[in-house]
């Protein structure tokens, strides 16, 4: 029953991850569109800087927190590396924020998809089925 509960949360947290990226995707191809006509691009600066603090960044660290009472082996690994990827989330998202250009910002853009897409294919594909196999009660972070 446990570990049933447990499947079902994270298939709840992929599903989440899914809705996060999908939304992050779309924010960062508005600031790239609108880049070339100055005004637009900085309401869009301020979307996806909005969303990555209030959405993005609460989700990477509850999760960090949840994970840190899983251990093993794999997930050792794993949970070891999270604080150092939500740190540098919050960098990427700093850059974009401070960028005047636009050159910054689109660069920066381009890797915070790609690092929150690594970051959620890990956690969906590797992590979450270790702790629910651990035993973990993923019930808490579902709880966003």
């Amino acid at each position: 029953m446990r570990k049933r509960r447990a499947a079902e949360a994270a298939t709840r947290i992929a599903e989440r991850h899914s809705q996060l990226g999908d939304r992050l995707v779309e924010l960062a191809e508005t600031l790239l569109a609108e880049l070339p006509y100055g005004s637009g691009a900085a309401q869009a600066r301020v979307d996806l800087v909005r969303f990555v603090r209030e959405q993005v960044l609460p989700e990477a660290m509850g999760e960090e927190a949840g994970a840190r009472t899983a251990s093993g082996p794999v997930l050792d690994v794993l949970v070891r590396a999270m604080p150092g990827e939500g740190r540098l989330l919050s960098v990427v998202t700093d850059e974009i924020e401070a960028d005047s250009t636009g050159v910054v910002s689109a660069a920066a853009a381009g890797a915070l998809v790609a690092l929150c897409q690594a970051r959620w294919h890990s956690e969906d594909r590797v992590l979450l089925p270790a702790m629910v196999s651990a035993g973990v009660d993923l019930l808490p972070l579902t709880a966003r």
